[in-house]
């Protein structure tokens, strides 16, 4: 009895051991190797970054910007890796390029954000070559009460009686979709208070200039804000009438159509035991008719 209870004492503390080993071995984390343990190390190169916010218009000088590390792979095309290389290095080193987008302190600086060295500062840096800047003369009711700012998209209306053989009033849709340049000699785009105008710049075409420079003179131009969630869409807009201001909710009467008759009797006649009937004119009933209906 009693070596019976030592072997079952035995077993317990054996398997009690085992018990111990396999927790430990479950808790302790397996070594890793130092060569799988270290990370491969991201290649880091120096790209030019605005040291604070910069404002359209601005010429940039070297306190404007600073270098800042990117990861290689993730910096942006275009990008300059020294200020030297944003300031322009020459006989023009003085004069930097003009700001013709607004830059955010820390923003990479791109080649589309600024004019070349030496440019001179002002609203041509902003006019693609193909585009022109035309102005058109604007008041608190034709510049949408001056809700109308840099930046924004407008489309142009045109009230006149040009082309009207009856000299007929009508608006039309003159242009869609116009960048709004500048109002008055302001072309910052941050502001966003309403400001009554005398002027507004557009940007456009030659041929857009042109329609808008004529249709000042024989007509009264003004502007329609655009939302800038419809940005590039076309909206088809059709000429509005003066005789379109009419109400017309009142479905219009159609006046009844007699029907053309033709001025003719009809005739029953009895022959015998046939009946028939006929159609004469008037003053041609045949004469032999026995009976009529």
């Amino acid at each position: 009895m009693q070596a019976r209870a030592l072997f079952i004492l035995f077993i317990a503390v054996l398997l009690g051991g085992v018990a111990v080993y396999l927790v430990q071995t479950a808790l302790v984390p397996e070594e890793i190797p130092r060569e799988a343990a270290a990370e491969p190390a991201t290649p880091m190169v120096d790209v030019v970054v605005a040291a604070r916010d910069v404002t359209v218009g601005s010429r940039l000088e070297p306190e404007h910007l600073t270098t800042a590390p990117f990861p290689a792979q993730a910096v942006p095309s275009g990008t300059y890796r020294s200020v030297a290389d944003v300031i322009g290095l020459g006989p023009d080193a003085d004069r930097g390029p003009v700001v013709i987008r607004e830059m955010r302190q820390g923003e990479v600086v791109l080649p589309h954000r600024i004019s070349p060295p030496g440019a001179r500062a002002g609203l041509t840096v902003r006019i693609p070559e193909d585009k022109r800047a035309v102005t058109i003369s604007t008041d608190e009711i034709q510049g949408v009460a001056g809700f109308v700012l840099p930046g924004d998209r407008v489309d142009i209306l045109h009230t006149t009686t040009a082309g009207r053989l009856n000299d007929d009033l009508v608006t039309r849709k003159l242009m869609q979709d116009m960048q709004v340049l500048a109002i008055d000699q302001i072309s910052d785009e941050n502001g966003d208070d309403p400001r009554i105008a005398r002027a507004v710049t557009l940007l456009a075409t030659p041929e857009q200039a042109q329609k808008i420079t004529l249709a000042q003179r024989v007509g009264q131009v003004k502007l329609a804000l655009r939302s800038e969630f419809d940005h590039d869409k076309e909206i088809p807009a059709r000429v509005i009438r003066t005789v379109d201001l009419i109400n017309r909710d009142t479905p219009p009467v159609t006046p009844a159509v007699r029907n053309a008759t033709p001025n003719r009797h009809r005739v029953e006649v009895i022959r015998g035991l046939e009946v028939e009937n006929e159609q004469v004119e008037r003053g041609n009933e045949p004469a032999s008719a026995d009976a009529a209906g």
